[in-house]
């Protein structure tokens, strides 16, 4: 296949290829935080503690925002939220979550939802505070819907939008990727080899311990070795992976 130099993103040395594996979520995530408006001293909720959400968590302290809420029922990805930068960390399914804001925060600013589901996004709505921005970040099905209440959002001036994939943020997400302001390192808790992508998409203690999974362990000599100086990897959804790298044009 030849593509081309434009399509290709280089990256420096002080960047490992599984760091820079990470540019294409993180490339979503620089659109959709953009599209949040945070400022300084805000409150935001992320729902959902997936690698996106730990991304967005992160991607919304340095926007300036000053109390970082996570809901998320898995234990060990609230306490890595906490590591992360959260300053409040709650368990949905144990607590009630309208009541741990109320006391905690006077107004939630921008709530993220990226669990892509109609529940949790029926929660975000909930959730926001007056003025508040909801991001629909989550993938929900093309055929699921949730009731809205039209006062809800003329009471409180919601603002509620999503955002579609990475319009002109690969480049940016680079240089996020290259600033190390980005704890990545923290969300790859497993390697495994292309053979055993499926597992990773299936098993349940891959999703309540794994929070990223990258396939290079097998590759990741042959592929130095070739001199490639721009790599991109993405998983689907249905289990499959898609490995790009290229040299000079090439891929």
């Amino acid at each position: 296949v030849i593509m081309h130099e434009k399509q290709l993103y280089t990256f420096s040395d002080d960047l490992s290829f599984i760091e820079a594996a990470m540019a294409e979520p993180v490339s979503c995530c620089l659109h959709g935080i953009d599209l949040c408006h945070i400022k300084s001293g805000d409150t935001v909720l992320v729902i959902g503690g997936g690698p996106i959400g730990m991304i967005m968590l992160q991607l919304a302290k340095n926007e300036g925002a000053t109390k970082l809420i996570l809901s998320e029922p898995v234990e060990e990805k609230r306490e890595l939220a906490l590591k992360l930068g959260a300053t409040k960390v709650i368990d949905p399914i144990n607590e009630d979550v309208q009541a741990v804001l109320d006391e905690y925060t006077p107004n939630v600013n921008v709530v993220i939802e990226c669990v892509g589901n109609i529940h949790t996004q029926e929660d975000a709505v909930k959730f926001a505070g007056k003025g508040a921005t909801v991001m629909f970040f989550g993938l929900a099905s093309p055929e699921d819907s949730f009731p809205l209440k039209p006062d809800d959002v003329f009471k409180k001036e919601l603002h509620i939008t999503s955002s579609f994939i990475n319009p002109y943020t690969y480049e940016r997400a680079i240089q996020v990727l290259e600033s190390k302001t980005l704890r990545l390192e923290d969300l790859i808790t497993n390697i495994v080899p292309l053979d055993d992508i499926a597992d990773v998409f299936t098993k349940p203690e891959y999703r309540r311990n794994g929070i990223a999974y990258k396939t290079l362990d097998m590759l990741i000599k042959d592929i130095k070795s070739k001199g490639i100086s721009a790599i991109s990897l993405e998983a689907t959804e249905m289990g499959r992976s898609k490995l790009e790298f290229g040299e000079g044009g090439r891929v």
